[in-house]
């Protein structure tokens, strides 16, 4: 079991950082201090988020996640104006404004970062070590969220259901992103073609194709993409997950577009 000690200084008092984790060291001022990180330890996550059930060793940290589902920006760039769910967003995207350089580099590849915890989270890529492991089916991750998408893949619950269609989901929130497709106005309108969009952020995934840009990056490979969706379909090959199953046959696939695909060769057997 976890346990902590009070670290004395020389002359008998009590040192700035006098409670002292017994796994892995690291002291802290406060006992109340202490016994929150060892949930760390212990894996320990009481505050749970209502929407889609992740949780949290630390109250402040799920209410900052809640804002994921609310589409509140609270942190706002003070130069350009643009808006961030959470500050660590905010700070990373304030470098653009600074001119401050990549000073954290890999030593294995030479990729630079802003800030030493994204360089860290880095690391894990060529180390192999992937922390946050599926309870399901064993597989592992290097980041907390990719662990979170994959366990929609076990889960067979989709208890949100759109009104108009009848399609269902997962989560909340991907509900709320679909039933704007089903809305007749577009208020968000391409300057360059004018094509209209129901949501921002659908208008930006657009704008690339005018711009050439492709902000998003593979961590894996390096590989650039205009649009994260195009990304996460990439990502499956480093994967290797296979979350689209055939009902007919039990081949699984890595996109939905191949399932069809597939799906579709089992209705032309038939009819030949």
């Amino acid at each position: 079991m976890t346990s902590f000690t009070e670290a004395p200084s020389q002359d008998g008092r009590t040192s700035s950082k006098s409670h002292v984790c017994d796994t892995c060291g690291k002291g802290f001022v406060l006992r109340s201090n202490l016994k929150q990180h060892m949930l760390v330890h212990t894996g320990i996550k009481p505050h749970v988020c209502s929407e889609c059930g992740k949780g949290f060793t630390q109250l402040s940290n799920l209410k900052t996640h809640s804002i994921v589902h609310t589409g509140e920006k609270p942190h706002v760039c003070r130069v350009c104006g643009k808006a961030y769910t959470s500050l660590h967003n905010l700070k990373a995207h304030e470098y653009i404004h600074t001119g401050e350089r990549k000073r954290h580099i890999c030593e294995t590849c030479g990729q630079g970062f802003y800030q030493y915890g994204d360089l860290k989270t880095h690391k894990l890529i060529h180390t192999g070590y992937k922390p946050h492991v599926c309870r399901e089916c064993g597989k592992g991750f290097i980041k907390r969220g990719d662990l979170n998408i994959h366990m929609v893949v076990h889960s067979k619950e989709r208890p949100f259901e759109c009104d108009v269609c009848g399609k269902t989901f997962a989560r909340r929130w991907n509900l709320i992103n679909h039933v704007v497709i089903h809305a007749a106005n577009k208020p968000y309108e391409c300057g360059e073609c004018g094509k209209g969009f129901n949501q921002l952020a659908g208008l930006k995934v657009h704008t690339v194709i005018h711009t050439g840009e492709k902000p998003h990056m593979c961590r894996v490979c390096g590989k650039k993409f205009s649009n994260v969706g195009a990304l996460n379909r990439h990502v499956i090959i480093h994967t290797g997950d296979k979350p689209f199953s055939c009902n007919l046959c039990g081949k699984t696939f890595g996109l939905k577009h191949q399932l069809t695909r597939h799906t579709a060769k089992h209705i032309l057997d038939k009819v030949i």
